[in-house]
């Protein structure tokens, strides 16, 4: 006599199904649908970590360099100590702040 743990079959829907009640049709489906879920689930982390991993390069990566003619005010312009300012400029600081 089988034990009463190995008589039930989990369905995706988290209903547990008697064996002895059902059709082999049935507990395949049920298997056939907890494998989709599993390969769900397991494509959903594979893609977390692929997207994680770009993440941790994308930071690790060269600096941003931004070029610019500082010759159209008040866009770009060159400060009085000959520094790049203007708004493209803080537009382009605060994009690298942000990356």
């Amino acid at each position: 006599m089988r034990a009463a743990a190995a008589s039930l079959l989990p369905t995706a829907s988290g209903v547990w199904k008697r064996l002895d009640n059902t059709s082999k049709v049935d507990q395949m489906a049920g298997m056939t649908a907890l494998l989709r879920a599993a390969a769900a689930r397991g494509l959903a982390v594979a893609i977390l970590a692929a997207a994680l991993a770009s993440a941790h390069a994308w930071a690790a990566g060269p600096p941003l360099r931004v070029g610019m003619e500082l010759a159209y005010p008040p866009f770009e312009i060159t400060d009085t100590q000959g520094r790049p300012a203007g708004v493209s400029v803080r537009l382009a600081e605060a994009l690298g702040g942000h990356l």
